[in-house]
């Protein structure tokens, strides 16, 4: 699966931001996941974050392709 695929399958899951936690403590909200799903679809999102939240809900890199385990 792409990027795109596995993120279209994550965001399009209802309140997907709220058991994430921030770096700063306590949880994503509405307004950060909204800023993270603008700076996916725009490419500037760093692959740190985008592999924090794809590990989050169970997609983990496997030969340069993501795989649910």
């Amino acid at each position: 699966m792409t990027s795109q695929e596995i993120a279209q399958i994550i965001f399009s899951t209802p309140k997907w931001y709220a058991p994430i936690k921030k770096d700063k403590g306590g949880f994503m909200n509405a307004q950060d996941a909204n800023q993270l799903k603008r700076r996916f679809n725009k490419g500037t999102i760093s692959h740190e974050i985008i592999e924090k939240i794809f590990n989050h809900h169970g997609y983990f890199i496997a030969d340069k392709s993501w795989v649910k385990k």
